[in-house]
């Protein structure tokens, strides 16, 4: 056989061997797994849904990707765009021949010239992908990017696609869209920025990394500059507009505007409550949903401010005690429990734990605070660290205005609005009001020392100033926070009726059946008992709630909490208890409140619990202030702890309340003439006969261990 002959053979037997190759490996996989022209829809994008607070400015997003949709993009960002990534958008159908040719000729010659890809090309692989494990990956992404295009072009027109480029497109540091870029690196919505800054987001889209604003700033000048450049080419710009927008420095934020760590526990809260209402029908982390909170941003920015300051100077002052065995070996279980030392061998663990090293404690109060020591060391530092979580309530609606349940909640998560501690004597008003049902007066008087039968029992508790004589009246016990006429108090009422009225106002933790609840030894959340201090006023005041509205990201309200203020009529039972209570913030442990506040504090036995529960016809408030452990955190009371966050909120507050006096009667007596006997005073024996002096010092040395005046 000649070479001619074989020539004429080969060459077209190649040639059909390559068509049929292209066709079999890529042409027919591709097109067989295209969408219809008809059906095409770019698969749908992951939208963060936005939190705004009661007055509409942003308190922080709920994202699986953060990206934010803009719905309206200025004309000039847009010339912007297509004057640098595809001056020929409007000209072409998807594919830019020219461009292919130009991009060609420079692999040849080694000089590149531009790439080939259009905007809509770049769409199509941003919105479906690219498969890298497929055989002929890059072929067949390139060949299914072209027809795609076309696909695109025919389905949109030419404004559609550059607004779904843009809300598409990723900016660096993990966000999408061009409105969340505008937010992130400027703080501002996308409508309001310069042309320099336009030119700025549009030069990121060539390499977010490599022209990072932050962390390449003079890479980043140099682009943006390039893209006025083109601007100025394209007729976008004249050329004195562009050497002036080139003169503008870049004006980034130094750093992201991230709202979760001061927000972080109200969003979390605000996330879940909205979780409930949409179901399974809406993802909140995909769907772009805007959720209008009932927060108070500018109440919860301006307190969280003071809370910050108190505790930071409080730290300073907390006297650090050694930890128990006990302890250390707990801590020991939670740091083997970590990476990496979980998957350590024993003997690997034990070396890696007494190995010193700096750690640090990032971000506590606001501070970053570095700690030399062990694993070990370092956890149990953050044991001796205070922690404390504040709330605010309308007092007629519900809603949560201020909710702190921590300080940073990326670095603490623990919310401490959530979590039980022992509540202490802010349980006594729920023993007062079980008593003025049964029909006790808040003048009535009570002992203030212990029958025998308590005197004998596993029991003792005593009041902080160790007296052990005379009577308090109700309301004076209260005012002052006497533990023994309380004690008296609820032994006539009965334990029974004092748990059922718990309950009533809404407790719904364990109560157990132990005289010693009446001071305070059960335990609660700080969410639970601002409900319950606020139905001490208003018996229909409703769950506490954080969400008003929900928006759908086409504009739609799909739901709506109607603002009903929920105030009963008036009570005689609740007037007469808040007539007490007012009493407290007017002569009792919380007069440096105001005297439209009505207050109750508490202090556990240990002093690792300080809380205060305040109100008026606004606002409920509570926090708490204590450690992780009583044994680290310890010896604090609710006046130098909790209060003067409670006057701190009422500061700011701004609102002012009613002032309701107390009732005219003394607050403690030493004889207990006839005409002042309490409503259950036929029970007391009469005959009671005077201690020894033997029997009251040994009393004052069983009250040693137990509850105290907070």
């Amino acid at each position: 056989m000649s070479k001619r002959l074989i020539k004429r053979l080969i060459i077209p037997a190649a040639l059909i061997f390559a068509v049929f190759f292209v066709f079999v490996f890529i042409v027919y996989p591709v097109r067989s797994q295209l969408p219809d022209t008809k059906t095409l829809i770019l698969p749908k994008t992951a939208n963060a849904s936005i939190i705004l607070d009661r007055q509409g400015e942003r308190l922080g997003r709920a994202f699986a990707v953060n990206r934010e949709i803009a719905h309206d993009l200025p004309d000039i960002l847009l010339q912007a765009l297509v004057a640098t990534e595809d001056k020929r958008f409007y000209e072409h159908k998807g594919v830019d021949h020219r461009s292919l040719f130009r991009a060609f000729i420079g692999i040849v010659t080694g000089k590149p010239m531009g790439g080939g890809s259009t905007i809509t090309q770049q769409l199509a692989k941003n919105s479906f992908g690219r498969n890298r494990d497929e055989m002929f990956s890059m072929a067949r992404s390139k060949y299914r990017e072209w027809i795609l295009s076309r696909k695109i072009e025919r389905t949109y027109d030419k404004d559609e696609i550059l607004y779904i480029y843009l809300n598409t497109v990723p900016f660096g540091d993990n966000i999408y869209g061009v409105a969340t870029a505008a937010d992130h690196y400027f703080g501002v919505s996308i409508d309001k920025l310069d042309v320099h800054q336009y030119a700025l987001l549009v030069g990121i889209l060539k390499g977010n990394s490599l022209y990072h604003p932050r962390r390449q700033s003079n890479k980043a000048l140099e682009r943006r500059n390039t893209v006025l450049n083109l601007m100025v080419s394209n007729k976008v710009l004249s050329p004195d507009e562009g050497e002036n927008w080139k003169s503008k420095p870049l004006d980034v934020l130094p750093k992201s505007r991230d709202f979760f760590p001061a927000n972080g526990y109200a969003i979390q809260n605000i996330i879940g409550e909205a979780k409930a209402i949409v179901g399974d029908s809406l993802d909140l982390y995909r769907d772009g949903l805007t959720i209008v909170s009932t927060i108070d941003g500018e109440l919860h920015k301006t307190y969280r401010e003071m809370y910050i300051h108190h505790l930071n100077a409080l730290q300073q002052n907390l006297p650090i005690r050694k930890a128990s065995p006990s302890l250390l070996h707990r801590i020991t279980e939670e740091v083997r429990k970590q990476m990496p030392y979980s998957t350590m061998t024993e003997k690997a663990f034990q070396k890696r734990i007494n190995e010193k090293k700096v750690r640090m404690v990032v971000n506590h109060l606001d501070q970053e605070i570095s700690v030399t020591g062990t694993p070990i060391d370092s956890a149990l530092y953050s044991y001796r660290l205070l922690k404390a979580g504040s709330i605010a309530l309308d007092a007629k609606s519900g809603e949560v205005l201020c909710y702190l349940g921590g300080h940073q909640a990326r670095t603490h998560p623990y919310d401490h609005v959530q979590s039980k501690r022992q509540v202490a004597s802010t349980f006594k008003p729920i023993v007062a009001m079980a008593a003025l049902q049964e029909g006790v007066s808040p003048c009535d008087y009570f002992p203030n020392y212990l029958d025998d039968d308590l005197i004998h029992s596993e029991w003792h508790p005593r009041n902080a100033d160790l007296s052990d004589s005379g009577y308090y009246s109700l309301q004076g016990a209260l005012i002052h926070s006497m533990n023994l006429p309380i004690v008296n108090l609820s032994n006539d009422v009965g334990l029974n009726q004092i748990k059922e009225m718990a309950k009533k106002l809404g407790w719904s933790a364990p109560l157990p059946a132990h005289p010693s609840i009446v001071l305070g030894s059960a335990e609660n959340s700080l969410w639970e008992m601002a409900a319950i201090y606020g139905r001490m006023q208003n018996e229909h005041l409703p769950t506490p709630y954080f969400v008003k509205t929900i928006i759908h990201s086409n504009g739609d309200t799909i739901y709506h909490r109607m603002h009903h203020n929920s105030e009963g009529d008036s009570d005689t039972l609740r007037n007469t208890l808040l007539k007490m209570l007012y009493g407290v913030s007017q002569r009792g442990t919380t007069a440096s409140l105001p005297n439209d506040w009505a207050a109750k504090t508490g202090t556990s036995n240990s002093g690792g619990d300080a809380w205060v529960m305040a109100f008026n016809e606004h606002y409920v408030f509570g926090c708490w202030v204590g450690g992780s452990d009583a044994q680290v955190v310890r010896g604090g009371s609710s006046v130098r702890w909790a209060l003067p966050l409670a006057l701190s909120f009422a500061k700011v507050s701004a609102k002012n309340g009613r002032i309701m006096q107390p009732y005219d009667c003394d607050d403690f007596i030493i004889e207990l003439p006839e005409e002042k006997k309490g409503f259950f005073d036929f029970l007391k024996r009469k005959d009671r006969k005077k201690k020894k002096t033997k029997d009251k010092k040994e009393r004052k040395n069983i009250f040693k261990r137990l509850f105290g005046k907070d």
